[in-house]
């Protein structure tokens, strides 16, 4: 018993001492390993994915592709050769927009000046969060009643520039009293300025009823009311940043045929 004992812990250690031999595997084991590979989990990927499963395969390929050509890039390159990464089709078409008693139940959902004005402009004009946000005081002219956003700071980097309504033009007034030109128009009442307001902004829509809405389906809502109000196409685009018509098309996916109306103020 002893000896047999110590005879295979002697085995055990000459095995930890042997230089490791290459892996065998049967044919099975190799498919599956070669399966494991980015490219071919990849590619086995895109056979049978689920609606909401390819957008998030299609950005991961897109990291996987951006890693590849930075090895490309360097000097001498780590990657020799490119491999083609497939794409799968998205349906991210975005749908929702407000009909006109749900955004005055969203408006009046909160009592903060900062969240109302910017969920006015943004229903106005079409604009985006990011660049609502960054706007500071020296943007909104109150005499003139204007607002201009600098060339650089938009998602397309062209500046605009647009008149106010009525409303629009007494919201604002309250977010820019006494504050400096480069002062942020948007802040909340300790003076810090607004960055992140997820949490108001589900409250509201839960009180206003509309459970899920996102903000950017208030940019949907303003190209359909400036439909409604007469404006022309061209205008609409500069308004809201569209480059393109069919990037403005797309907002008229759910729109209804309407008689023409005048925006109020």
């Amino acid at each position: 018993m002893e000896l047999s004992a110590a005879t295979r812990t002697g085995n055990s250690l000459a095995s930890l001492r042997r230089p490791s031999r290459p892996a065998r595997y049967n044919r099975h084991q190799l498919k599956t390993r070669l399966a494991l590979t980015p490219c071919a989990r990849a590619t086995r990927a895109t056979e049978a994915p689920s609606a909401n499963a390819s957008p998030t395969i299609n950005r991961e390929l897109a990291a996987l592709k951006r890693m590849f050509h930075l090895g490309h890039q360097t000097t001498p390159p780590k990657v020799n050769r490119i491999p083609a990464f497939p794409r799968l089709a998205e349906d991210n078409i975005r749908k929702g927009f407000l009909e006109d008693a749900q955004y005055e139940k969203l408006f009046g959902s909160c009592s903060e000046t900062w969240f109302r004005a910017i969920v006015e402009v943004g229903q106005t004009y079409g604009w985006g969060i990011g660049e609502l946000l960054n706007m500071h005081v020296k943007q909104v002219n109150v005499l003139a009643e204007t607002i201009r956003l600098e060339p650089g700071t938009t998602k397309n980097r062209d500046g605009r520039e647009v008149t106010m309504t009525k409303r629009v033009s007494e919201l604002l007034k309250l977010c820019v009293f006494g504050k400096k030109p480069d002062d942020f128009v948007f802040t909340r009442s300790c003076g810090n300025p607004v960055r992140d307001f997820r949490g108001t902004w589900a409250k509201a829509c839960e009180s206003a009823g509309v459970p899920g809405l996102l903000f950017h389906d208030l940019r949907r809502t303003a190209d359909r009311n400036l439909r409604k109000a007469g404006v022309a196409e061209g205008v609409i685009m500069k308004i809201g940043g569209w480059r393109t018509r069919a990037c403005s098309s797309a907002m008229r996916l759910f729109r209804r045929l309407i008689l023409p109306m005048r925006l109020e103020g």
